[in-house]
């Protein structure tokens, strides 16, 4: 699990640190002698490394040797950094270039590393962060000079704040499937291109007949508009599926769009071809295609590809109270649904999640979606309230596939 920086020693004086997604890296260094000195950086971000250098006679910051700068940024990523830190010395007399002291035979003797992190019980307001201070010994025990002191060569200094605010959640049970998918345990993204390449979303409209009218027109653009967005932006959209309660219409991304922007008609002309009429069989199409997602966890357990799967998030988008029959009431579905997943040996708590969007005022359907979330469902199941005519947009999709809670994080804070 990568939810929060860590470092490990390597041999002589470097360091590896493994920063979670969605972190700002800042690495500074100061040299403390009058003789040659460097740090070199390597990242895993392609062409992206550095060195501090010092020259003979010169202390104090360590400038970048190609650009001059005193600090290394490292703008927050969709993926884990890894940086490695190592240092050098020489005390030869004349130049040396930042690739000549990189030589192993100049290498620093050892490194001993402190951390600073935001304290327990600090304001929500203040963003997480860790700050390592490792410093660095050049010479060996063996060519200490009595007396002196130890790890006074160079200090290296990396700050590390924490961009997401979205809650860590909590280890899963420890018997749950392995190895699976690292981003079960991370904060979910607060980006949406991140959250794109790390999520399957499979948007499910209503379309009963109550949907008709100002609604549909308020759903549709909503959705219209949100895959617009994406499409234009050019993201990761290979993971969204557009799903209906009654029409059997399915728009899979990953088929549909293979030619860009040129492709923003189409989701639009999908949506066209559905028109609301019919019932209101929630549970029936939930567990179908939930069932879906829980069939592809189970062929693939004890394999490298369960890895893989991504978590799911449903998003119904629905006006009213489900007309199933009692064999699909959807309280019904969700809770044998979630039984699948607590089956020993359990799935990940995090590995799907369903929010129930309302559209429109209706009471009894209001009443009706919030009982889902007072089932025993392991807390896969969330509601978001209708806000007014109008309050559907794309932006507030958006809000929605953010703002979500893992739900092992919604089993922390239930009463």
């Amino acid at each position: 699990m990568v939810a929060r920086p860590s470092y490990t020693k390597g041999p002589g004086a470097s360091v590896k640190l493994t920063i979670p997604p969605e972190w700002f890296i800042s690495v500074s260094a100061i040299s403390r002698k009058q003789y040659h000195q460097a740090i070199y950086l390597q990242t895993n971000i392609r062409n992206n490394s550095g060195t501090f250098k010092s020259d003979s006679g010169t202390s104090g910051p360590m400038p970048n040797a190609v650009s001059g700068a005193t600090t290394f940024p490292v703008a927050p990523r969709d993926s884990v950094v890894e940086l490695t830190i190592s240092a050098f010395f020489a005390t030869v007399d004349g130049k040396l270039g930042a690739k000549d002291i990189r030589d192993p035979k100049y290498a620093s003797s050892k490194v001993d590393v402190h951390e600073s992190r935001k304290p327990e019980g600090a304001s929500e307001d203040i963003p997480d962060y860790v700050t390592y201070f490792i410093f660095v010994e050049d010479t060996s025990d063996a060519d200490q000079v009595a007396g002196s002191g130890q790890f006074d060569d160079s200090v290296v200094t990396v700050h590390l704040v924490k961009t997401n605010t979205n809650p860590i959640p909590p280890p899963p049970p420890p018997d749950v499937v392995k190895p699976y998918n690292p981003v079960l345990d991370r904060p979910r993204p607060s980006k949406l291109p991140n959250y794109l390449k790390e999520y399957d979303v499979i948007f499910l409209i209503d379309d009963s007949g109550s949907m008709k009218g100002d609604r549909w027109r308020e759903a549709t653009q909503a959705l219209n508009n949100l895959s617009n967005y994406i499409i234009e932006n050019g993201w990761d959209s290979d993971g969204i599926d557009l799903r209906f309660l009654n029409s059997n219409t399915i728009f899979k991304f990953r088929d549909e769009l293979v030619n860009g922007v040129e492709d923003k008609d189409k989701v639009a002309q999908a949506i066209g071809k559905v028109q609301p009429d019919g019932g209101t069989p929630t549970g029936r199409r939930v567990r179908e295609l939930l069932d879906i997602h829980v069939g592809k966890l189970e062929q693939a357990k004890g394999t490298e590809a369960y890895s893989q799967i991504k978590p799911l998030d449903l998003i119904c988008i629905t006006d009213g109270e489900p007309t199933d029959d009692a064999a699909h009431e959807v309280g019904k579905m969700l809770v044998e649904v979630a039984n699948k997943l607590r089956t020993k040996p359990p799935h990940h708590p995090n590995s799907l999640g369903i929010q129930f969007v309302q559209i429109g005022g209706d009471e009894k359907a209001k009443e009706a979606l919030t009982k889902l979330t007072q089932l025993d469902t392991g807390n896969i199941v969330d509601t978001v309230p209708y806000n007014g005519p109008g309050s559907i947009t794309a932006e507030r999709l958006e809000r929605i596939l953010l703002g979500a809670l893992h739900p092992n994080i919604r089993a922390m804070r239930a009463p």
